[in-house]
């Protein structure tokens, strides 16, 4: 699976999408205005100059959207669908209209009214920069396909093992008598086997298997059931059950090594025919050749296995690496201005400055949410120690910056936190690229893993570098509450809650040192 193609036109909607975040507030928040364009009236109010040039910028963001879903419908239906839903979601949210009324609102001189409209113009920006920022995720069907191919690949290892035990039961010298209870436990197999392909073979195949014409191999009374232990049936003979059910969804491609176990159902018809006629060194070696196919489609299935994982992998790796991207950079503008509302000191703050630190803790508890959502990636894929406590660390500085900006809080601790945030996103940040970097100049290396177990998200090495800077930023904050001098300015009820922060992070730290030392030893 390939990342979406983002043309030189995608990022000139991008930047004229931007300009819904500049509305009201901080439009007020920014001086001086810039020069009013032709469409801007001279003597009017600043702030509404400077409204109605984001109005005029929205008309032609969406103009052009226009444009290109002509130009896309048929090359890049893709793209275009998307930019129609941006267009859609565009019209619903009214977004035009909230921003002729905040022109208005702003002529009059109510900028009381114009403060309360102006979120929402922002709010439906924003949500058109998601819909153009979104990228397909294909990691579900990715999983499906690989449980698919694994489930198949389970079946063919059954088959070995029993054609195996079959062949080596057989005497070349035994006595005719045993060599037909041997085709017919050979025609028993062989009938499993010609199920198989056809699952594997894919699209109508797929389900037609259960009712083929009367004189085809499939449609032949089958007691396969007599061949296991009653309370082991196998997986061809239940009537109901997941793996089954998600084999014999049909796929429009036949699954890798299909050919190979056809062509192992024909050496086994071989095998049952050479037993009849008591041709038992002929049969061995036709059984031996029937192994061997059903060797190589087991090993097609597992190339290919390994590859969906590598295809996992660099789908949420990507998916990663832009959503921490993004969030750097979204927190090192929120790190800048709340510096400057600190240093204006909240004692001179504005009426404009109100509502600029309220926008960044809406700010802040959005990346939260951002965390969030790429820490559930983590719990969900499941193969990392570390990488999801420092996001889940990362989410509760996030909540936490928030609340204190919400109180007004903007130095101190606060701006601790903020730094903490910036390092925490640099690193993994840095983790997820190097790890993509690896990942694109070793394509080719086999995957040694059993075909049962995915390997992990991020190697050791990298698990533990970060496993060492959360313990970094442990001492840091212990030093800190540690130093009495008056440069602290935290009250007392918010040291003791940053005490007991520090400690819960240090019996986490702990926590994760154990479980990886399992994972290093196996113990």
């Amino acid at each position: 699976m390939k990342s979406m193609h983002r043309p030189s036109w995608f990022s000139v909607l991008l930047g004229m999408a931007t300009i819904g975040s500049g509305s009201l507030a901080r439009a007020q928040f920014d001086t001086p205005p810039p020069p009013a364009d032709a469409g801007a009236q001279p003597d009017r109010d600043p702030l509404a100059s400077k409204q109605q040039i984001a109005r005029d910028r929205m008309l032609q963001l969406e103009d052009r959207m226009y444009r290109l879903i002509e130009k896309l419908a048929a090359g890049e239906p893709e793209q275009a669908q998307r930019l129609e839903e941006a267009l859609r979601r565009s019209k619903e949210l009214l977004i035009r209209r909230h921003m002729d009324e905040i022109i208005d609102l702003l002529d009059k001189g109510d900028l009381a009214a114009a403060s309360e409209t102006g979120p929402a113009v922002t709010k439906g920006v924003e949500q058109l920069l998601a819909i153009l920022l979104a990228e397909p995720d294909h990691r579900k069907e990715l999983q499906q396909e690989a449980e698919r191919l694994r489930a198949f690949e389970r079946r063919i290892q059954e088959l070995i093992e029993q054609q195996q035990r079959l062949k080596n039961q057989i005497d070349p010298a035994s006595a005719p008598a045993d060599a037909k209870d041997a085709a017919s436990q050979q025609h028993k197999l062989e009938q499993r086997t010609d199920r198989l392909a056809r699952d594997m073979q894919g699209g109508k195949n797929s389900s037609d298997s259960s009712s083929q014409p009367a004189g085809d191999t499939a449609s032949r009374p089958s007691d396969d059931s007599e061949t296991q232990p009653a309370d082991k049936k196998s997986e061809d003979s239940q009537p109901e059950g997941a793996e089954r059910n998600d084999e014999n969804t049909p796929s429009d491609q036949p699954a890798p090594g299909t050919e190979n176990v056809q062509q192992a159902q024909q050496h086994m018809q071989q095998a049952e025919g050479q037993l009849k006629n008591s041709q038992n060194q002929q049969a061995r070696q036709s059984q031996q050749e029937a192994v061997d196919q059903l060797e190589e489609a087991r090993r097609q299935l597992q190339e290919t296995i390994d590859q969906l994982r590598r295809e996992q992998r660099e789908e949420i790796l990507r998916n990663l690496e832009s959503r921490f991207s993004a969030m750097l950079a979204k927190q090192e503008v929120v790190n800048r201005r709340t510096a400057e509302l600190d240093a204006k000191g909240p004692a001179a703050w504005t009426h404009a400055d109100e509502l600029a630190i309220g926008g960044l803790a809406r700010d802040e508890d959005k990346l939260a949410g951002e965390a969030d959502e790429a820490l559930h990636v983590l719990e969900e894929e499941g193969t990392t120690i570390v990488f999801p406590q420092v996001v889940e660390e990362l989410r509760d500085d996030l909540k936490d910056v928030a609340a204190r900006l919400n109180n007004r809080q903007t130095g101190g601790q606060t701006s601790l936190l903020q730094a903490s945030i910036i390092d925490l996103l640099k690193e993994l940040l840095g983790a997820v690229q190097q790890l993509r970097e690896q990942m694109e100049t070793a394509q080719s290396a086999p995957d040694m893993s059993p075909s049962d177990t995915p390997p992990p998200l991020l190697p050791g090495s990298a698990e533990l570098k970060l496993l060492r800077s959360c313990q970094a930023r442990v001492n840091r904050m212990t030093e800190r509450l540690a130093d009495s001098s008056a440069e602290n300015r935290d009250t007392s009820a918010d040291r003791d809650e940053q005490v007991r922060k520090t400690t819960e992070r240090q019996k986490q730290i702990a926590e994760m040192a154990r479980k990886m030392n399992e994972r290093i030893t196996g113990q």
